[in-house]
């Protein structure tokens, strides 16, 4: 019988071999595929608005069709985040992976060769459909191909890069655009898209997974959470986040900027640095999230649903301050990054193998209605009260409700998960 300091001499060992450096090189392959794949979706969301302007020059597109351009995505993607959920465990979630980035490496490629406007609205229904295959299989995949102790931390990771995407697309868009074509900016997507479906092919473990046919109905029903409280208040908790957030953040730009003064150019500027720092900070904290103890996981997951509840409060008390907007807007999308991954992970561990790719469908889905209705009544907020106070408040209580909606969604099945991923994580 070994002791202890055998056991660990033996870890040791085991690490330094040839096998699990092999693994550790493995591993960070995959959570750099997922990253991409992640980034895929993020910046494939946040490059039309700003580059609607050139496009809707170029493609002379009328104000109804532009409407029409901006929402085929989101749209889109929810029905396919209905339709899919269910199909991926079918045909395996790394194929789906595949499959998604191959279809939309197409898609943006052939947008980028466009010459009208119905064409282009299509085409961004049909990157729309093709995204949910990707979203719906980043974190279950996560969770496929590593041991709960490490998924908080990768998880992390990958939410990172849907924060960088979002921090560089807009502003590399609009670069590009106005020194080349709006055009290379999907050609670029396109070549990222590729990129992934590569990687994913290449390095990704591919099982197929074994389900029944699911009528419409069923399709629908992935999207409900299950009555186990501790999933049922995570995924709840989640949509009330993603809509008080877009309460706020669909409008926060334009309020910024009519209170940056006259000179355009010069508010331009100043909003394109705070949104670049914000996108920074957002970056880094989800980058070591994976650093925080087991044992205050909980406890730092409910105050980042509730503080956001005072920062939004801020915004509209400091609005003659840049410094102040700048800090405020920082720390909202740094806890927006401390959240969501946390929130995920904290679902997935919960789940049952077979629930945990509708469970994602059902978050992207939610995701997507919550961004809707929350930029719909964003916009009906400003119009009455164009200091921004409503838009603040509306989001305050939002956020109240996202952390006692979390916290009424414990229960003992969390206690004993909390308990194995903290035994998992201090070893023999």
């Amino acid at each position: 019988m070994s002791t202890p300091s055998q056991t660990r001499a033996a870890g040791t060992a085991a690490e330094g071999s040839p096998s699990a450096r092999g693994s550790r090189a493995r591993a960070a392959v995959i959570t750099t595929t997922l990253a991409v794949a992640w980034f895929l979706v993020a910046a494939n969301i946040a490059v039309v608005p700003p580059l609607l302007t050139f496009v809707a020059a170029d493609l002379e597109l009328s104000p109804a069709r532009q409407g029409a351009l901006l929402v085929a995505l989101p749209l889109a993607s929810f029905l396919g985040n209905v339709l899919f959920g269910p199909l991926v465990d079918r045909i395996g979630r790394s194929r789906s992976m595949v499959l998604g980035t191959a279809g939309a490496a197409v898609s943006l490629g052939c947008f980028a060769f466009i010459g009208d406007g119905t064409t282009a609205i299509v085409l961004r229904a049909v990157t729309g459909l093709l995204m949910p295959l990707i979203g719906i299989s980043v974190f279950p995949c996560l969770t496929e191909c590593f041991p709960p102790e490490r998924r908080l931390a990768l998880t992390g990771y990958v939410i990172a890069s849907g924060s960088f995407a979002q921090m560089v697309t807009a502003p590399a868009a609009v670069v590009v655009a106005g020194r080349g074509s709006w055009r290379w900016g999907f050609l670029a997507l396109a070549a990222v898209a590729a990129l992934a479906s590569l990687s994913a092919l290449l390095t990704m473990p591919h099982r197929r997974r074994s389900a029944a046919p699911r009528s419409a109905a069923q399709h629908l029903r992935s999207l409900v959470p299950p009555r186990r409280a501790g999933i049922r208040g995570g995924v709840m908790a989640f949509y009330a986040f993603i809509f008080s957030l877009f309460t706020v953040t669909t409008l926060y730009p334009t309020w910024l900027l009519s209170g940056l003064g006259a000179d355009r150019t010069a508010a331009e500027n100043s909003a394109a640095l705070l949104f670049l720092v914000g996108g920074g900070v957002a970056v880094a904290v989800a980058s070591v999230i994976g650093t925080i103890p087991v044992r205050l996981q909980r406890t730092v997951l409910f105050v980042a649903l509730l503080l956001p509840a005072v920062v939004v409060l801020a915004m509209p008390a400091t609005a003659k301050t840049y410094g102040a907007q700048m800090a405020t807007y920082s720390l909202l999308v740094g806890l927006q990054s401390l959240a969501s991954p946390m929130l995920r992970a904290r679902i997935n561990l919960l789940a049952d193998e077979d629930e945990i790719t509708s469970l994602n469908a059902s978050l992207n889905a939610g995701y997507q209605l919550a961004a809707a209705a929350a930029s719909a009544l964003s916009a009906l907020l400003f119009q009455l009260t164009p200091s921004f106070w409503l838009n603040a408040g509306v989001a305050a209580l939002g956020f109240c409700a996202a952390a006692a909606m979390f916290t009424a969604g414990r229960d003992d099945r969390q206690d004993r998960s909390e308990t194995t991923a903290r035994a998992s994580r201090s070893g023999p």
